[in-house]
């Protein structure tokens, strides 16, 4: 994968490990990639990032959560062994800063929130959670 692919592949890995998972079946002749969102820019930016690097579009469904009747989650998903293995085997350990920075960015804009401080005119992260 070129650079700048791979940066797209970690915020990818970063949305799935968010709010997402992979699942494999005991027999594992089936397994998927799968991502819940309700963002639909979110999910516009997946099929793009997906289209351009496994040349695949995903199956996309909608789901009601129980709990809640107004609100409708988006769901992602590639039954594909080989697009499984890519998401399964990315460790930490083997990626560059900016990967990792990539990475942390996929799952803040998933699961996380980041805290701006703001001291005249400089800009500041207080945290990241």
């Amino acid at each position: 994968m070129r650079y700048a692919r791979k940066q797209k592949f970690a915020v990818l890995a970063g949305l799935i490990e968010g709010d997402g998972n992979l699942y494999v079946s005991r027999g594992y002749n089936m397994s998927y990639v799968r991502l819940y969102t309700p963002d639909v820019t979110q999910i516009l930016w997946t099929i793009d990032t997906a289209m351009e690097l496994f040349d695949k579009y995903p199956i996309i469904g909608i789901d009601k959560p129980r709990g809640n009747k107004r609100l409708y989650t988006f769901r992602l998903e590639y039954h594909d062994p080989d697009i499984y293995v890519l998401f399964d085997e990315y460790h930490l350990e083997c990626l560059s800063k900016e990967e990792i920075f990539a990475l942390i960015a996929g799952l803040t804009y998933a699961d996380g929130h980041l805290k701006i401080r703001k001291r005249g005119n400089s800009v500041g992260l207080n945290y990241l959670k």
